[in-house]
């Protein structure tokens, strides 16, 4: 039982030095990644993915909308490989930022290959793989170096990535206060680890649940998604869905009862809503955590909820990123409880490459 997962909780933990290691890489160049956008009047800003990568572009578009005001949005690889029409704009100049672990993956690489051939196009890939199919046919590339992940899901690849996307809007916005602030996230998850590990292992023997809801708002939505994903992963729990908040209580709040978590990302524009909507849950039996600023959890609209709070000192679109290293915890911990080993999750392969 000891030996499971051994892959997987040391890629978990080795985040820190992960995105430090991007953070340094993707700060070597700013002028040259200014320069991508001082010589070129993009009409939007696509990222692109897939799994994983398709979640983890869903957030990067909003943070760089939100932190530059250029428009920006998150397809799947496939919506653009087989439905360019459907998918992209006719006219203008477009941003295309491919995003991908293994830069191999068949739909990211075809998707690169549609959009060089018939738009006008600039592209940026951002990858852990140097070398890759992805990063070779890209105009420009920013490779995550530390990531080597032995484990088919993603854990640090996804977190680093995003981290590398947070920077790019930042260095577009010109907001260094931001960059600052990305640049303490290592340092802040290190700190966090002893508690996300001890709260994600008691929540874990103490409550079990077969239905888990991953609830994000805005920027935070991607998140739910991937965490969502992972308790599927590495945990095989079928019953794992995301969720905005509030759409919770459109539909999917019938299938909560004692037998549900509800992990929500507290946002600050949402908490109070979000508290509101917890404390629902909490009356059709569920078990409510909430992960978020300290400010946001205080009194009592988070009384009977397990609250977990995350560096008071930071924004929102920063914050973010602290939260999905405990839902990867949780998830890993569930797995072991199962007797199910999360190196080597059920019909999973680390590249996917269709015939």
């Amino acid at each position: 039982m000891s030996d499971l997962g051994t892959n997987t909780l040391r890629e978990i933990l080795d985040q820190p030095d992960a995105w430090k290691a991007a953070a340094e890489a993707t700060l070597s160049d700013i002028a040259g990644l200014k320069r991508i956008f001082d010589y070129n009047d993009f009409e939007e800003v696509i990222f692109c993915g897939c799994g994983s990568s398709h979640y983890l572009a869903m957030s990067a578009a909003l943070t760089f909308q939100q932190l530059t005001s250029m428009r920006a949005r998150a397809l799947p690889a496939s919506e653009i490989w087989l439905y360019p029409k459907a998918n992209l704009p006719k006219e203008g100049r477009i941003l295309f930022v491919p995003l991908s672990r293994s830069g191999e993956t068949t739909e990211i690489v075809q998707a690169l290959q549609v959009l060089k051939q018939n738009y006008n196009v600039c592209t940026l890939a951002i990858s852990c793989a140097d070398g890759s199919s992805l990063v070779q046919n890209a105009d420009y590339a920013l490779v995550s170096p530390r990531i080597r992940e032995e484990s088919i899901v993603m854990t640090g690849s996804f977190t680093s990535m995003l981290l590398i996307c947070k920077l790019l809007a930042a260095i577009v916005a010109g907001n260094q206060s931001f960059i600052d602030q990305v640049m303490t996230l290592s340092d802040e998850l290190a700190a966090l680890f002893p508690s996300f590990r001890a709260e994600a292992e008691r929540l874990c023997y103490e409550v079990h649940s077969r239905r888990f809801f991953f609830l994000g708002a805005g920027a935070y939505y991607g998140l739910a998604c991937e965490c969502a994903l992972k308790m599927r992963e590495m945990a095989l729990k079928a019953a794992a869905e995301p969720s905005h908040p509030l759409e919770l209580r459109h539909g999917p709040k019938s299938v909560v009862n004692e037998d549900t978590v509800v992990v929500c990302f507290i946002s600050e524009a949402g908490s109070n809503y979000e508290s509101v909507l917890l404390a629902e849950m909490r009356s059709y039996g569920a078990t409510t955590v909430a992960i978020g600023d300290p400010a946001h959890l205080n009194g009592n609209r988070f009384e009977m909820t397990r609250a977990i709070p995350v560096a008071p000192s930071l924004d929102d679109l920063t914050r973010g990123l602290l939260y999905v290293p405990f839902s990867q915890l949780y998830s890993y911990h569930q797995a072991i409880l199962g007797g199910i080993n999360p190196d080597n999750p059920r019909n999973l392969t680390a590249v996917v490459n269709l015939a």
